[in-house]
């Protein structure tokens, strides 16, 4: 009888240490990992944007969460598990793997889907130098200030000198960034903010006299003493998962980046529309002359979505494209 006791006291002590300490340990879980619930208009590539000042950071928030099959195709109301450390400059998983998901997200929204078939739209080169239009400043960290030998155009294997306000021990990486230009709409004259592009990776080496140094490990394009610098993430080549919309949207090309600069294969244009529009990565859309007759010009396929603006890569032309021409299904 007394062991009986002993026992049903013992069982009842494990039972309230359980009920007590797994709860706990969910909220400890929940505050190590940040999570985010998904808004209307929301993609992985503006969150990221959001959240961590890099919207090439999409693909890690998608890894750590596996329950999302298709990665431009999230739904308002379903919760996120947002990986530690993203935010540094050299950017690491950290716990943000799924691997310890502590979460339940709400039921998914899903919809009958045929086969997949999976592709690159860009290459990781072209995704980098491609880049994207934001307002948000916090995008630069730090800047060129100088180059050794006085050099003014560099390339792999060359040293700079910098500043940033971010702790830059040796060994960390950063993207260079080409000069931020200010991009303008063609029609209202508004500030739509400025088009960053990722140009090379640097990484920070032993300091001299005191002033902070880096090496220039890949160069896309001549880097120039005048270009500045921005969180460095490893990107992969984004992958898209057919087939593409082609959603009613009418919008302007605000900029256009010609294939010669980018050294690829096709033309990158700038949009005036983005996710609040409903417009979604891998999207395709026709444009056409600004001027009467206002005739069909080709077709465009979006390979990154802002809040307010987009890029995309022209598939087909029969001529020129300008700014100013207009985008419409």
């Amino acid at each position: 009888m007394v062991m009986r006791r002993c026992m049903n006291t013992g069982m009842k002590g494990i039972l309230i240490a359980v009920f007590v300490l797994v709860p706990a340990l969910l909220m400890a879980a929940s505050a190590e990992q940040p999570n985010y619930t998904i808004r209307k208009g929301d993609t992985l590539w503006t969150i990221a944007e959001s959240k961590f000042k890099n919207p090439l950071l999409w693909q890690r928030i998608w890894k750590a969460n596996p329950y999302i099959r298709n990665p431009h195709w999230i739904y308002p109301g379903n919760t996120l598990v947002l990986p530690d450390g993203m935010g540094s400059a050299d950017a690491g998983f950290g716990r943000g793997d799924g691997s310890i998901l502590k979460i339940t997200p709400k039921p998914i929204e899903t919809q009958p889907v045929g086969i997949q078939k999976a592709y690159p739209l860009l290459s990781r080169q072209d995704t980098l130098m491609t880049g994207y239009i934001t307002p948000d400043p916090a995008v630069v960290v730090g800047s060129i200030i100088g180059a050794s030998k006085d050099k003014t155009i560099l390339g792999v294997h060359d040293h700079f000198y910098f500043t940033t306000e971010r702790q830059a021990p040796e060994g960390t990486k950063f993207f260079i960034l080409a000069k931020p230009e200010e991009i303008k709409h063609p029609v209202s004259n508004a500030s739509l903010g400025k088009l960053h592009r990722v140009i090379g990776v640097a990484q920070v080496v032993k300091p001299d006299n005191d002033s902070l140094r880096a090496v220039v490990l890949e160069a896309f394009q001549e880097i120039k003493t005048d270009d500045v610098l921005g969180r460095f993430a490893p990107v992969e080549p984004p992958v898209f998962l057919g087939p593409a919309r082609t959603p009613a949207i009418e919008g302007v090309i605000v900029r256009i980046m010609p294939m010669a600069v980018l050294g690829g294969n096709a033309d990158v244009v700038y949009l005036d529309k983005g996710t609040v529009d409903g417009l979604r990565f891998g999207d395709e859309l026709k444009f056409f002359s600004a001027n009467p007759p206002y005739a069909f010009k080709g077709t465009i396929q979006v390979v990154g979505v802002m809040e307010n603006t987009a890029s995309a890569v022209v598939r087909k032309s029969n001529s020129e494209v300008l700014v100013g021409d207009t985008v419409k299904n």
